[in-house]
C-alpha cells in the first residue's frame, strides 16, 4: 500500500536522505525496523506519495517523506503498519475491500502514533542535553 501525503511541492528534502537518519528517526518514534529493509527511493519529488510496503521485509521510502522528521516518523509507523498486516494477514488481505481500508485506517493511526512518540521523545532528548 502506498501512503500519499499532502500534494504540497517539496524542492528539495530538509532531512539528508541517508538510512542513518531513517534509524535514528525511528528510534525516536519507538518504530521497530528490525527484520525491514529500507530502500530509499529518489527521483520522486512531488508525486504525493510517502512509502511502499514492498513486501514483509521491504519498504521504500519516497522524496517527499525527508521533507520533515515529523513527515517521516509518521511513514515509517505507517508503513511498518502495513508489513505487521502482511505477516499475520499473508498476501491475501486485500482480496476484500473492506480489509483494504480497515488496513489503512489502522495505518493511520499507527503513522500518528509514531509521529506522536517521535515529537515526546525529542523533546525529552532535547531537554536532557540543554
Amino acid at each position: 500500500m502506498f501512503r500519499r501525503g499532502s500534494r504540497k511541492h517539496v524542492r528539495h528534502p530538509r532531512l539528508p536522505m541517508r538510512r542513518r537518519v531513517v534509524h535514528r528517526i525511528a528510534k525516536l518514534a519507538e518504530v521497530d525496523l528490525k527484520g525491514i529493509k529500507v530502500k530509499i527511493i529518489r527521483g520522486t519529488k512531488s508525486t504525493g506519495f510517502k512509502g511502499y510496503t514492498r513486501s514483509r521485509r521491504c519498504i521504500e521510502l519516497y522524496e517527499d517523506t525527508f521533507a520533515s522528521a515529523e513527515e517521516l516518523a509518521n511513514t515509517l509507523g505507517h508503513e511498518c503498519s502495513h508489513v505487521a498486516d502482511l505477516i499475520t494477514a499473508g498476501t491475501d488481505r486485500f482480496s476484500d475491500s473492506l480489509q483494504v481500508v480497515e488496513s489503512e485506517r489502522k495505518a493511520r493511526i499507527a503513522g500518528q502514533a509514531a509521529q506522536h512518540r517521535y515529537i515526546q521523545n525529542s523533546r525529552r532528548t532535547s531537554n536532557t542535553h540543554a
